[in-house]
């Protein structure tokens, strides 16, 4: 079946945990060429560096709750000599899971905006971007 992804820029945000990876998957099976973001694991990505090369999918890291990093990512997946030229579509799939399971009444005002950040505030600057 042809979705009509061939050679077409995708960006995963969140690309080298379980859902983000099974996406980059799905995308490079389809045809796209993928860029894949990280924040902090590159390796689970390897395999499919591998598989696919870098013809088809690229590997950038970025904290997305930064401004510039959000940025320097847009820019760095479309310009370039192994760039994709512009993002035509984004995945926003990146997600932080605080490991500490507190009860919001119980909850630090630090581990509040963390994860609000995190999880919110950084969607908007990608969505944005």
């Amino acid at each position: 079946m042809d979705f009509g992804l061939q050679n077409v820029h995708v960006l995963i945000t969140g690309a080298s945990g379980g859902i983000g990876l099974a996406t980059v998957q799905k995308f490079l099976q389809v045809g796209a060429r993928v860029t894949a973001h990280y924040n902090t694991k590159l390796a689970p990505l390897d395999p499919l560096l591998g598989e696919f090369g870098r013809a088809r999918i690229r590997a950038l890291q970025a904290d997305l709750t930064r401004e510039a990093d959000v940025a320097r990512l847009f820019t760095s997946a479309a310009e370039g000599p192994e760039a994709f030229g512009p993002v035509q579509v984004v995945a926003i799939n990146h997600a932080y899971y605080e490991a500490r399971d507190v009860p919001v009444a119980r909850m630090s005002l630090e581990q509040w905006e963390s994860t609000f950040s995190t999880n919110l505030t950084s969607s908007f600057l990608v969505a944005r971007q």
